[in-house]
């Protein structure tokens, strides 16, 4: 069993116990899957040009299925990274690791357990973060981290490395497209079983050459956002 499998197998066994961390999303109506990927055959053959039309195809979605919001991307391959250089650099980066839940800005993100802020970082490049928060967690002596990207950047200033956050505690509030990196507003959460020297990031795409790699680090986040239909 590798580190990742650890970790889900952890947060399966402890799930009943956690806050969910999107509570005002339930609110909100439906949860529905968005596949983003490029086996969809509905997405366009070269990816979405700006955030305006990204956007559009979500709410299209979401009309079409009644739903108030949605979620998918985990080991994903899109090319919606295409028009951004940050993922164009070295080997092609396009294999989402994180899950992503696209709501409005503003929706608040709450803790499911009670764990510590390992670092915090403000990323506003195009193609980016946006606000991150890391949290570190345990359970029953296993130490991982949870990784909040695309978040305000008021929220990526509001916490302190080294400080608790309690169980269903404020983490942050979603970011605008000015400040989330020009995405639609969404949270992009990432289980990291060693996240090593990194602070306030971490790769939040991969390559296929680094696939196995990552996939052996980085957790399926649904369990740990309480998502199940």
């Amino acid at each position: 069993m590798n580190a990742a499998e650890t970790v889900e197998r952890l947060i399966h066994k402890h799930q009943t116990s956690f806050f969910d961390a999107l509570d005002h999303c339930k609110l909100l109506g439906n949860i529905i899957p968005l596949n983003l990927g490029v086996t969809n055959p509905a997405l366009p053959a070269n990816g979405f040009n700006n955030a305006q039309e990204l956007q559009q195809f979500i709410d299209t979605q979401l009309r079409e299925n009644q739903a108030g919001y949605a979620f998918g991307g985990y080991l994903e391959q899109r090319n919606i990274y295409d028009r951004s250089e940050i993922f164009q650099q070295g080997e092609k980066r396009d294999i989402h690791l994180g899950v992503d839940v696209w709501a409005p800005a503003g929706t608040p993100i709450y803790n499911p357990i009670g764990g510590m802020v390992h670092s915090t970082g403000y990323w506003p490049q195009a193609g980016n973060y946006g606000g991150t928060v890391i949290i570190s967690y345990q359970l029953e002596a296993t130490t991982f981290y949870v990784l909040y990207g695309h978040l305000s950047k008021a929220s990526a200033y509001a916490l302190q490395p080294g400080q608790y956050i309690s169980r269903q505690a404020t983490i942050g509030q979603l970011g605008t497209e000015t400040e989330n990196g020009d995405w639609p507003p969404h949270l992009h959460c990432q289980l990291i079983a060693d996240i090593g020297l990194m602070e306030g990031d971490y790769p939040g795409v991969c390559s296929q050459q680094t696939l196995a790699y990552y996939t052996a680090n980085c957790a399926n986040a649904a369990p740990w956002l309480s998502i199940t239909i």
